[in-house]
This record gives structure tokens, C-alpha cells and sequence, in this order.
């Protein structure tokens, strides 16, 4: 005979009316996403329970978004941080003797690479006046060569244009283009391949002797190396 189901005890306890849901009379659903809650809880909503931390997320999460969008718009545009400052130094030659750039004009020198650098006179120093001419030519133009640094500007360079610009406006000459350029259309211009100048405020650049080149900008006539053509050229 097949094995009979015992009839249940008369008086005997039924099984729990919560025994579903695990933990109280409502559906078992609900007490599932009430105990997933209760889990993903942050430590510091638990620590100030009558914070409305919802809403406090909805306020910051803009600002965080808004902060990486302007970095984002800084880095792609290439424009230095406001807070970021660089000290520059650089050499510039002018068409002055020594005699000719006393202390009075040396300020005023320093003045003019102060608003070049958009920084403060007190910051810029001349750190060194040198005879560029150095009488190598009878016929060559006294000029000097004055290297200076300025500190603290938005800039990490200065460019030669600009520093003439300011020297113009408080009548001093502008900047001779250096060695290994020469000026031309639209400012200094470097020397080619084959070329070089040896002096500041060259007009025009020296040509490499036959056979021989160099490279661009060069500054001395020592830099022009032998040209080895490849077979079957010549010059």
C-alpha cells in the first residue's frame, strides 16, 4: 500500500502567519527593497538621519559636473592657470654702446620688460651687460647685449616683438634681432640651411663657404660643416 499522509494533530500550531516574508505580515517584495535600502544606506546618512542626503547630491553633483567641464575648457583651449606663474630669462640685444645705457635707461629697460611680462618692475633684474660688438669689425655698430629675468608673469616666454613695442613707447631703441636671424618682413627671420650670422642686427644672413652648409639659425661661420653629395650629384 502507498504511504499515507499523517492528518495534522487537532490543536497542534500552524506554521508562523510571517513565515513567507521572512520578517513581518507584508508582502515579501516589499521587505526585500526595504532591507536593499537599509544596506545601500551610506555610514554618514546613518550618523545624521534627519539629513535629506537625496537632495544634498542633487545641489553637488552640478557644481562637481560644472567644475569638470571648465577644466576640460582649460586644458583643450591651451590657457595657463590663472595661479600658474613662470620666471623668464632671456638675452636682447640693442643698438647701444655701454656709455649709452647708463642706470637712468637701464630702469627704464627694466620698466619696459615689467609690462612686456605683465608683471612688476621690482621683479625684473639685469643680471648681466655685455659688449656684443666686441670691435671684431671697424664698421660694425656698437650694440650690447643685456640679459635679464623677470619673475612672477602669466608668460613663460617674452617674445622679441613685443619687448621692442614697449621699449618704443619710452624711447628706447628696439631689440636687434639676434644671432643666427636676420630682420625682415614681419620681424626677425632665421638664417637658411647654407647661412649663418655671427652678429646681432644682421640684415642679412653669410653664406657658407662653397661645398659646406649648416643648419637653421646657425650662428658662426664654425657651424658650417662639410657637404658629403650622395653618388652621382655635385655642388
Amino acid at each position: 500500500l502507498p504511504p499515507t499522509k499523517p492528518a495534522p494533530i487537532k490543536g497542534a500550531p500552524g506554521p508562523p502567519a510571517n513565515i513567507l516574508s521572512g520578517y513581518s505580515s507584508q508582502p515579501a517584495s516589499k521587505n526585500a527593497w526595504a532591507h536593499k535600502e537599509n544596506v545601500c544606506t551610506p555610514c554618514f546618512a546613518r550618523l545624521y538621519p534627519n539629513t535629506n542626503w537625496k537632495k544634498a547630491l542633487w545641489l553637488v553633483i552640478p557644481l562637481i559636473a560644472a567644475g569638470i567641464a571648465l577644466g576640460i575648457a582649460l586644458w583643450l583651449s591651451g590657457t595657463p592657470s590663472p595661479h600658474m606663474l613662470y620666471t623668464i630669462e632671456m638675452e636682447a640685444d640693442l643698438p647701444l654702446s655701454s656709455a649709452e645705457f647708463p642706470e637712468v635707461k637701464q630702469t627704464t629697460f627694466r620698466e619696459a620688460v615689467a609690462a612686456a611680462a605683465e608683471t612688476d618692475a621690482a621683479k625684473v633684474a639685469i643680471l648681466n651687460i655685455t659688449d656684443s660688438s666686441g670691435g671684431r669689425r671697424l664698421l660694425l655698430a656698437a650694440s650690447i647685449n643685456v640679459r635679464f629675468r623677470a619673475e612672477d608673469s602669466p608668460h613663460a616666454s617674452l617674445s622679441t616683438a613685443t619687448l621692442s613695442t614697449e621699449l618704443a613707447k619710452r624711447g628706447l631703441p628696439a631689440v636687434l634681432c639676434p644671432k643666427g636671424s636676420f630682420a625682415g618682413v614681419g620681424g626677425c627671420n632665421l638664417c637658411a640651411v647654407g647661412s649663418y650670422a655671427d652678429a646681432a642686427g644682421s640684415s642679412a644672413c653669410s653664406a657658407c663657404a662653397v661645398g659646406f652648409s649648416s643648419a637653421v639659425g646657425s650662428t658662426a661661420a664654425s657651424d658650417c660643416f662639410f657637404r658629403v653629395c650622395p653618388v652621382g650629384y655635385t655642388g
